[in-house]
């Protein structure tokens, strides 16, 4: 499934289901969908985000988000590059603070060099429900999730 043809809530469901540890899941799920539910009420509604981006550090499931090893911002950039290189991935989703990269499909490139360790807080969906990271609002708050395989099962991630 690529990633550009979802819509910035379906991003998010995928990666709350992928990556969210399993206490927090389905409320995050709940907010998100009664979000949803304002939103279509209100043409003009920002849409629905569940959780906020600043948030989601805390709530993630450590057996698939591993926190990027200290580093500059070189060497988190090369970290996650060598990290994705198998994927041979050209474009991804951001969902960012940054409203130059919120809710656009931007290539790898831009987002590794642009937002890994030196953007604001931003959400990079490089393959919905498999491979993201998260630029977190803290110094030092950066994870690569990663759930190979099995998260294309859906019926694993519900």
């Amino acid at each position: 499934m690529a990633s550009a043809l979802l819509t910035r809530d379906e991003h998010l469901e995928a990666f709350y289901k992928s990556f969210l540890a399993k206490r927090y899941r389905k409320s995050a799920l709940e907010e998100l969908e009664r979000e949803k539910k304002k939103a279509s009420k209100k043409p003009l509604a920002k849409a629905a985000t569940g959780p906020s981006l600043d948030a989601l550090g805390r709530l993630l499931d450590e057996r698939f988000c591993q926190l990027l090893p200290k580093g500059n911002a070189r060497q988190d950039q090369d970290f996650v590059r060598r990290a994705i290189a198998k994927f041979k991935l050209t474009n991804c989703y951001v969902l960012s603070e940054d409203e130059r990269y919120d809710q656009q499909s931007i290539s790898v490139e831009v987002a590794l060099t642009e937002i890994v360790s030196v953007g604001p807080t931003s959400l990079i969906f490089f393959m919905p429900s498999q491979v993201a990271y998260l630029e977190g609002h803290s110094p030092g708050e950066r994870y690569l999730c990663l759930r190979e395989g099995e998260a294309s099962d859906a019926s694993y991630i519900r």
